[in-house]
């Protein structure tokens, strides 16, 4: 058995700031690697997000190809495959070959080893689908349901990184690409539908039901991503609201045309994917800069923590009276403000830029990030639970995505609860509607 060494209490004080010293150096190890699975997942999310936009550009061209059964946007088709595939093979490049020599690297989990496997998967099948829209084979509906199963896929995979990273001020920058990535999406499923049905000639009822429930999809992330980076988007507004009305211009036409509309109105294909393309390129550039933010961010955290590991001071001995006062007076300042300065007037004198007071702020830090961090993983799980929910309505009641989406909507502004608080409701409840005890109303026949 080891045998601990004895300790005096008259040794106390130098013995416990010596402790405190070694694990603070630890601390600063720590905090490197944690950063260092920060910048891997960066890594990653840059390469994914850069292979959805041209997928999510393919998606759309397929749909116009579709439309007009083959005999139109040929070539723009092919250029933007030709895209498509160049950054694939870079993503795939970037994965590693034996997940087992790089999963506890990257610190890849169960969630994400099986979205990814989920998303190479749907990528095998991408080969045949191309065919299938090259011979006008595959339904048109359908083609859209691939791509999109596809992309959700990679961004599942993409975020579900986030369950493990690291407490730090950075990852809010994480929840912000997420909402921003989800409005992409819903926005490109836009481009989609609409380039479908104007090209083909006309929408169904059902089909202008999808959009407008995609428009407000994107409206509701959007919006959450301006509450979160106020700051950010303000600096993008002018482009935004330019590309915006735009889409919103032929939002009217394609939402208030009833079932087939005049062939001389067909034209308008071309028009609508040039203005959401547009809208979706300005959004690009959001993606872009967050990440450079998220990137900037991890490089002046190393160079922060490795600024603290030199100004460390090797002490022959480690009277009280010699430690190093600049351990705190010297750090430039954090990358957040997480709240007011400590008052020096409330600390016993000499307290301040002590090693004690260095910890009790780290601490401080820490406790109010992960707080934070705790808000915004909340969010995202509210927003899976409604997705459960909506899934269990669809199934239960034979509904389809839009109007599971609207019902849950409008029941909580009836009942006067979030759509999340109400979700939670439906999934306690979900076992009592094999009995057909459904709480939202009959299930249709």
């Amino acid at each position: 058995m080891h045998q601990q060494p004895s300790i005096s209490l008259k040794d106390l004080p130098v013995t416990c700031r010596s402790l405190a010293l070694g694990w603070h150096v630890a601390s600063l190890e720590a905090e490197l690697q944690e950063i260092a699975h920060l910048e891997s997942a960066i890594h990653y999310l840059a390469a994914g997000l850069e292979l959805i936009h041209h997928f999510q550009r393919e998606r759309g061209a397929s749909c116009l190809y579709l439309g007009s059964d083959g005999n139109g946007h040929r070539e723009a088709l092919a250029q933007y495959r030709e895209e498509s595939d160049r950054h694939l093979l870079r993503f795939l490049a970037s994965l590693p070959d034996i997940p087992e020599e790089d999963c506890q690297r990257l610190k890849i989990g169960f969630r994400q080893s099986a979205n990814l496997a989920l998303v190479l998967a749907h990528l095998a099948e991408l080969v045949p689908l191309r065919a299938e829209i090259d011979r006008c084979q595959s339904p048109r509906h359908v083609a859209i349901h691939r791509y999109s199963a596809l992309l959700s896929g990679m961004l599942s995979f993409l975020f579900s990184t986030s369950e493990s990273l690291p407490i730090t001020g950075e990852v809010y920058l994480y929840v912000v690409l997420y909402y921003l990535a989800e409005t992409k999406e819903f926005a490109g499923q836009e481009r989609a539908w609409g380039a479908l049905g104007l090209e083909s000639g006309g929408f169904q009822p059902d089909e202008q039901a999808r959009l407008l429930d995609l428009v407000e999809r994107q409206e509701e992330s959007f919006h959450v991503c301006q509450q979160l980076a106020p700051d950010l988007f303000e600096s993008w507004r002018d482009e935004l609201t330019s590309a915006e009305l735009c889409v919103e211009k032929l939002r009217r036409y394609v939402n208030t045309s009833a079932g087939r509309h005049p062939a001389a109105r067909v034209p308008a294909a071309g028009e609508w994917f040039a203005a959401t393309t547009r809208r979706m390129d300005v959004l690009r550039k959001l993606e872009i800069q967050l990440l450079q933010k998220l990137q900037n961010s991890c490089l002046k955290s190393k160079d922060h923590v490795e600024l603290r590991r030199k100004q460390q001071p090797i002490e022959a001995t480690l009277d009280p009276e010699n430690l190093p006062r600049p351990l705190g007076s010297h750090l430039p300042p954090p990358l957040r403000n997480f709240g007011p300065p400590t008052n020096p007037s409330v600390l016993p004198t000499g307290v301040e830029n002590s090693l004690a007071n260095l910890l009790a702020e780290n601490t401080r830090r820490l406790r109010e990030v992960e707080e934070e961090l705790t808000a915004s993983r909340q969010a995202i799980e509210e927003r899976k639970n409604i997705e459960r929910a909506k899934g269990l309505l669809m199934e239960h009641r034979g509904l389809s995505e839009p109007e599971a989406y609207r019902l849950l909507r409008d029941e909580a502004m009836r009942r006067s609860c979030k759509m999340s608080e109400l979700a939670v409701r439906v999934i306690e409840t979900a076992a009592c509607w094999q009995k057909g005890q459904i709480g939202l109303g009959a299930k249709k026949s």
